[in-house]
């Protein structure tokens, strides 16, 4: 069944006693509040906006301060429009007003006359780029913004020297903008990479997203990803017609691409585009002839292109962990044996990985600091369990989605992140990162992304997660004092074209709008432009909440009266990096839980289950 989003759904994969890892391959709200506490998902309802609102234009006879409270009350206008706004401008500055370079979100707004001079005051919120880019921008107090000059018109006061921004009230923003994505390629170009941004709601949305689309990456993201998009595409348009088809016209010179190339852009847009509100289908015109070819009909619906799903593949969706000492395969109805050495008998692992192949498992030895590396479908266990590297004290391995195995080795205060394979082990230049302890770490499912939880120098520490390690680091004590605020971070992850990871930079920490997430515990990604966090808020028991990484969100706060009484405190948070498949919290004791159809967060079973992972 095809989603809006582009994705299918997928149920939970129902698993039996004996399941082996070929056969399991087989089975195969928008809210932006200024201030005040982190909203609660109950709270939100994601509808798109029915209230209209056309404020009026300019009286005769207003005195440089009503003409500068109308000029930004018509900036609240739904649909968007600047007509309004710009009748309270001297000719002159409405032609050169550029409302589109960027969007200024405020939540109190002051204003003082001095003669033919009005000084705005504001509390910002966040800023908006021209192309929708969200950042978190929340003043103490307010500040001075822009000193509007005032000029006689015809005997009316006219402003002179408008800011070359659009400013709307944070009621605004919740009201009409919504959180959308524009798609890029990552490096090797065999997956799409969402990038987040802000868009206001309408009939325009299919021409910003395109827009988006066009100006490329942000910095933030850029060497981490690639694009199909002609680079001489600098004037298109898209039209919508009634029976929900957006008709995406490039420049005649595209035609030229090359069959990859058409299929590679057809992805970007039609991933792009279905993301508005009654679009059923997408046709990309190259000047006046239609793109076809391989997988690209002339009207390409939404929901194609799957190949290139970020989430994909589907093994992403089962869950594993380990029920004294042996792999269990795990659904909502409960953990199940599994077929191998590793289900059959305890094989003295701690924290471990599988990768997206479901062929081979990354663990750490429950006795020492060993990573260990085996085939997983191994009844008889010929291969042997080999070591491929000895460390300090080691996080969790991960296998990313190019099959690549990431671990982090910490020392004291400071961390390193490592490529891991049988031939040794290769640092990673990562930045900020190795100048602290990292807590929790997880990769994007497009893999163009890292986000960490990190505790950087100079203050007591506590003990960091079971999961996170072997058996034997649960009571180990910090060599030395580090930070003790525990902040997450997210940085892209810049490969070569032969996919291999060179680097993790733009590393930066995630400030959210809705307020602060108390002393992070453990994340997880929950979908290519989020992250489940596990975290407190103001002194509360850990709980789960998903935060959009440009901060501009942050929804849960469910967890109430499930978590057992035996074992009151969470430690770790897993997510498949699909939102179609559910999130589960585990508990210090090995409890293990998963939200129902209500909300409620329910045991998963009455066993203790250790280290819950899913794959990659």
């Amino acid at each position: 069944m095809t989603r809006r989003n582009g994705r299918r759904s997928r149920a939970p994969t129902a698993l039996v006693t004996g399941l082996t890892a070929g056969a399991l391959l087989l089975a195969g709200c928008a809210s932006v509040p200024s201030s005040g506490p982190v909203t609660r998902a109950d709270d939100l309802a994601v509808q798109e906006p029915e209230v209209r609102y056309e404020p009026p234009g300019p009286v005769a006879g207003s005195t440089p301060l009503e003409i500068v409270f109308g000029f930004l009350d018509a900036q609240q206008a739904y649909p968007a429009s600047i007509d309004t706004a710009a009748q309270f401008l001297a000719p002159d500055a409405a032609a050169a007003w550029r409302p589109a370079a960027r969007t200024v979100v405020y939540d109190r707004v002051n204003t003082r006359r001095q003669v033919s001079t009005v000084e705005l005051t504001t509390r910002r919120v966040a800023t908006v780029s021209a192309r929708g880019d969200y950042r978190t921008q929340v003043d103490a107090q307010p500040r001075r913004d822009h000193v509007f000059s005032l000029v006689q018109e015809e005997g009316e006061w006219r402003i002179e020297n408008p800011p070359n921004a659009t400013y709307v009230s944070a009621t605004t923003f919740e009201r009409y903008y919504r959180p959308y994505s524009l798609f890029f390629l990552d490096i090797t170009r065999e997956v799409l990479v969402a990038e987040p941004v802000w868009l206001p709601s309408g009939s325009g949305l299919p021409t910003l997203l395109l827009r988006g689309l066009l100006a490329g990456p942000s910095r933030a993201l850029g060497k981490a990803v690639s694009t199909a998009v002609p680079g001489d595409a600098d004037t298109v348009s898209t039209v919508t017609s009634d029976d929900g088809v957006v008709e995406v016209r490039l420049p005649a010179s595209a035609a030229s691409l090359s069959q990859r190339q058409r299929d590679l852009l057809s992805a970007q847009l039609v991933w792009t585009m279905q993301q508005a509100p009654g679009v059923e289908g997408v046709r990309v015109m190259l000047g006046e002839a239609p793109l076809g070819g391989d997988g690209a009909s002339a009207v390409q619906p939404v929901g194609s292109w799957q190949s290139f799903d970020p989430s994909d593949p589907a093994s992403r969706g089962q869950l594993f962990a380990l029920r004294r000492g042996r792999l269990v395969a795990v659904s909502e109805d409960g953990a199940f044996d599994f077929a191998g050495r590793f289900g059959e008998s305890a094989q003295g692992i701690g924290a471990f990985d599988i990768n997206l192949d479901l062929t081979t498992i990354a663990a750490l030895s429950a006795a020492d600091g060993r990573l260990l590396v085996s085939e997983l479908a191994d009844p008889a266990g010929d291969t042997g369990i080999a070591t491929w590297y000895v460390g300090s004290d080691l996080l969790e391995p991960t296998w990313d989605r190019y099959g690549q195995l990431w671990v982090v080795d910490r020392d004291g205060g400071s961390s390193q992140v490592l490529l891991v394979s049988a031939d040794g082990a290769r640092a990673i230049d990562s930045g900020i990162v190795s100048r602290g302890r990292v807590l929790s770490y997880a990769l994007s499912p497009d893999g163009s992304r890292f986000a960490a939880v990190v505790r950087g120098p100079s203050s007591p520490d506590a003990r960091p997660p079971e999961r996170r390690g072997g058996a034997s680091q649960d009571s180990r004590r910090e060599p030395r004092e580090v930070d003790p605020t525990p902040r997450v971070v997210v940085g892209r992850i810049v490969r070569s074209e032969g996919r291999g990871a060179v680097r993790v930079d733009q590393v930066q920490p995630l400030v959210a709008t809705a307020g602060t997430l108390d002393r992070p515990v453990d994340l997880a990604w929950r979908s290519a432009t989020e992250l489940v966090v596990l975290a407190r808020v103001d002194g509360s028991p850990p709980e789960p909440f998903t935060v959009r990484i440009d901060g501009s969100q942050v929804i849960g706060g469910l967890l109430t009266g499930a978590t057992p009484v035996d074992d009151p405190q969470l430690v770790s948070v897993e997510s498949s990096g699909d939102p179609a498949d559910p999130v589960y919290v585990a508990g210090r004791g090995g409890s293990l839980l998963s939200q129902d159809d209500v909300g409620r967060w329910t045991p998963v079973s009455p066993d203790r289950l250790r280290f819950p992972t899913f794959p990659g």
